[in-house]
């Protein structure tokens, strides 16, 4: 019924996210990384996992939200202090 969407992102450029574990990031509410795919093998992504240069995620989230970018995942401040 709509009520949620998945989407795919390539990441190719360095961000302030990249390397940190996912456990650390400030992920939007409502927002999950559900898989990275690196050297085609799949990830099925924990806390303690990182986003790299050249992974494709696939995220989902509820309706409603506007991502057209990697970055409009994250809060402000991508890497929680």
């Amino acid at each position: 019924d709509g009520k949620a969407e998945a989407l795919e992102f390539s990441v190719s450029t360095p961000a302030a996210y990249l390397g940190v574990p996912l456990a650390k990031l400030n992920i939007k509410p409502s927002t999950l990384i559900a898989c990275i795919c690196r050297n085609n093998q799949i990830i099925i992504p924990k806390g303690d996992d990182e986003i790299k240069l050249g992974d494709t995620l696939i995220v989902v989230t509820g309706t409603g939200q506007s991502y057209s970018d990697l970055n409009d995942i994250f809060e402000k401040e991508a890497v929680k202090q």
